[in-house]
């Protein structure tokens, strides 16, 4: 058969398309490939500054944690609350500058300018600490930029420890009277102007945590413990209480750094309130400091204290004014103990002067274990209170519940209000919760609008030894919009009169079933005072650890508000047996430098072989090779061997960065909510979890894949697929089958077109 022009033609076109195919399949699943032989090197990158138009002493709402807010007419009033550091006063130049944008929609939908005839949308009241800066008027459309400036009266704080807030109150009583409806939104990326002289701060110890944190802070202080060189286990026993104490006073707001005596640099010096944490021997460095109890030769010169007395002081850095030194300290290894559970309990007492207090002597056991079974909010400190407000509010209350104690059946919250009738009774009424659980609810009626007493009843489960906090949620809506009672008459009153009631037992021996794992996590560590507090276990020498110890107290701390901070610290294998037999444990480090983990050897959820850093089977459905160099953390969590009733957490990693990556787990919110079961593998915000305990079935695993792709292997050499569409190579495949089949027909016939031309 001759092949003929046209054949060839036919042949190569086809030929083009199927090549074309392939090298577009091939560039579409190239990328899918990765060999991974070794670890790849880190790219370098440069931090992005902020945008050229942020000026000094500018803090945008975003930067404070305010999102885009909107207020809706014809009335409504939106707060923004913040703080400023101790140690800044506030001067001529503050302003308030707002960006906003203003839309006036009618009834058909359509967006337009203000009333033609009025020229006149409504107003807009800006109110800084309760004094009212300026109104603006809303008589446009559109994005719209406003500068307040705040005068010095308004400088006075509205709030306690402190805060500043500014209010801003929307009137837009024209919505009543026309056939629109006004809405003004307030932009993120409005911004306080906050310039500041320095002054010199408080060292009065009864004012802790300030003026080392202030709450809300625009500028948060940067807050560095120092710790001896050469710390024993008593020295970290008071460190972390220290860290707990102000996880407590703070509720885990402070920033803070952590480092031996010898690594405290210049910088750290003078950018840092500095907390030294140790006997004066220790600190070389604070010879000189004007503490009221000044160190002379490495010791204390005071005559008023005893050889067993723990010694809490403040003064001002030398390095720098405007910055403070704590020192939580003593002469004796009692005497820290007791400093650091001072500093635990949240409350330091002081006289004359208030820079310095000496603890005679610390009774855990003799900590108030009796309290009056009706407290009213005015036994608590609250007085009563009417709030005037269109909107949501939210008030909060804080009671205290004694060590020992267990709350019987009948418990119940009694809280006495009355309220305005110019409410929506279907959009308006009362949600009340105790520490985040919410217990009851209650809609406004005619009927509550007089004395109205609510009764609620709390379960005994959802309260924790020391500070429990009930939190009021009103919704207060109008009746009528349009009212021009509304700025006025749209009130909640609670009662100082409302009652809480209680009543304790002693705690009996529980005979219940512990439940151990993961998910249940601070729970686990109640860490309330008596024999059941924590024994922490750390390396010898390894400060990476003492500090994940101490971030794990710290936040403790903040979560089970602490009454006294109880816990022991043993360094290596001091601890004795019973010590082990009588309390739950936390070990934090390496395995290899832990003998308390080769001698729980096969009791671990994930064992070690001796001598590594490295569990010799995860458990997991998908077992990785870990590559030379990779780092990983591990959290094991098992019934101690020495106390049936007794836990052991351990938080682990083989080497730094993976211990951290495993503290981080613990007690980073966003990663604390992936944990679950009895181990956990941890690779920075990957966490995989399983449990070990159970032996049929499929075991219980979570794999957090990196955001934005698909999780990269950490298995050697291997190769990996990633997951493109399943449908692509089926559909590729047909069309380079549909074109053979083309090309084939195509030749056919011209073969029997050119036997008909023959």
């Amino acid at each position: 058969m001759i092949i003929t022009e046209e054949i060839k033609r036919i042949v190569q076109v086809g030929l083009s398309v199927c090549i074309a195919l392939t090298l577009v399949m091939g560039l579409f699943f190239l990328p899918s490939f990765s060999v991974f032989a070794q670890e790849p090197e880190p790219v370098a990158t440069e931090a992005v500054p902020i945008a050229a138009e942020e000026e000094e002493n500018e803090y945008r709402f975003s930067v404070l944690g305010y999102e885009e807010q909107t207020l809706h007419g014809p009335y409504d009033s939106i707060s923004i609350v913040f703080g400023i550091p101790g140690d800044w006063e506030l001067i001529e130049g503050t302003e308030v500058r707002l960006d906003l944008s203003v839309f006036f929609t009618a009834a058909d939908g359509t967006t337009g300018p203000a009333n033609e005839v009025t020229a006149f949308g409504g107003m807009l009241d800006v109110v800084f600490n309760d004094i009212t800066l300026t109104t603006v008027l809303l008589n446009q459309s559109g994005e719209i930029a406003v500068n307040v400036p705040v005068p010095a009266d308004a400088f006075i704080p509205a709030y306690s420890q402190g805060r500043h807030e500014l209010r801003l109150v929307l009137n837009a009583e024209e919505d009543c009277l026309y056939d629109w409806w006004t809405t003004v939104v307030v932009r993120s990326t409005s911004r306080f102007i906050l310039p500041h002289r320095f002054l010199v701060p408080t060292t009065d110890l009864t004012q802790l945590p300030k003026p080392i944190h202030q709450e809300d802070s625009v500028a948060p202080d940067l807050v560095t413990i120092v710790i001896p060189d050469e710390p024993n286990g008593v020295d970290l026993q008071a460190v972390l209480a220290v860290a707990a104490g102000f996880g407590r006073m703070t509720a885990g707001g402070m920033v803070y750094t952590f480092v031996p005596a010898s690594q405290l640099t210049e910088e750290l010096r003078a950018n840092s309130h500095l907390i030294f944490v140790g006997k004066p021997v220790a600190f070389s460095i604070l010879v000189g400091v004007g503490f009221p109890v000044p160190i002379v030769g490495n010791q204390f010169d005071v005559s008023a204290a005893q050889p067993d007395d723990g010694i809490v002081q403040m003064a001002h850095s030398p390095w720098n004014q405007s910055k403070v030194i704590l020192l939580v300290s003593g002469t004796s290894d009692v005497g820290i103990t007791k400093a650091g559970q001072a500093i635990s309990s949240g409350l330091i007492l002081s006289g004359e002067p208030s820079d310095l207090a000496l603890v005679a002597e610390v009774r855990p056991g003799e900590l108030a274990t009796y309290v009056p079974t009706d407290r009213t909010f005015a036994d608590l400190g609250y007085a009563s209170e009417q709030i005037n407000r269109v909107g949501i509010v939210n008030r909060d209350y804080i009671f205290y519940v004694p060590p020992g104690q267990v709350a019987e059946e009948g418990a119940y919250l009694e809280l006495r209000y009355t309220h305005s009738t110019l409410l929506d009774y279907n959009r308006s009424g009362l949600v009340i919760s105790l520490n985040d659980e919410l217990i009851g609810s209650e809609r406004f009626s005619d009927a509550t609008s007089q004395q109205a007493v609510l009764r609620v009843t709390i379960p005994p489960r959802l309260l924790r030894v020391g500070n429990n906090r009930i939190s009021i949620r009103a919704d207060l809506f109008p009746l009528d919009t349009c009212s021009s009672l509304l700025l006025y008459n749209k009130w909640l009153s609670l009662s100082s009169d409302s009652l809480l009631h209680i009543s304790f037992l002693p705690v009996l021996a529980d005979t219940t079933t512990r439940v151990l794992d993961l998910a249940y996590y601070p729970d686990l560590f109640a860490l309330s005072p008596g024999e059941g507090g924590v024994v922490f276990i750390l390396p010898l020498d390894d400060v990476n650890a003492w500090k994940v110890a101490a971030q794990i107290a710290f936040d403790l701390g903040a979560y089970t508000e602490w009454t006294l901070a109880e816990h022991l610290v043993y360094l290596g294998s001091e601890a004795p047996e019973s010590v082990l037999q009588t309390r739950d444990l936390v070990v934090v480090g390496r395995a290899s430098t832990l003998p308390i983990i080769a001698t729980l050897g096969d009791a671990l959820p994930a064992p070690f072989e001796a001598g590594s850093d490295v569990v010799t089977s995860t458990h997991l459905q998908i077992e990785y090779r870990l590559p030379t160099g990779a780092s990983i953390g591990y959290l094991e969590l098992l019934t101690s061997p020495w106390n049936t009733d007794g836990a052991i957490l351990a938080v682990l990693g083989n080497s730094d960065l993976g211990i951290q990556w495993a503290g981080n787990a613990l007690t980073v919110p966003e990663l604390q909510g992936k944990l679950a079961g009895n181990f956990a593998l941890v690779n920075d915000d990957q966490i995989a979890t399983t449990d070990t305990r159970i032996k049929t079935g499929v075991a219980a695993v979570v794999a957090t894949p990196a955001p934005g792709g698909v999780t990269r292997p950490t298995t050697a050499g291997e190769v990996t697929v990633s997951g493109k569409p399943n449908w692509v190579i089926p559909v590729l495949g047909g069309v380079l089958v549909l074109i053979v089949l083309v090309i084939l027909i195509a030749i056919s016939s011209s073969i029997r077109r050119l036997g008909r031309q023959s």
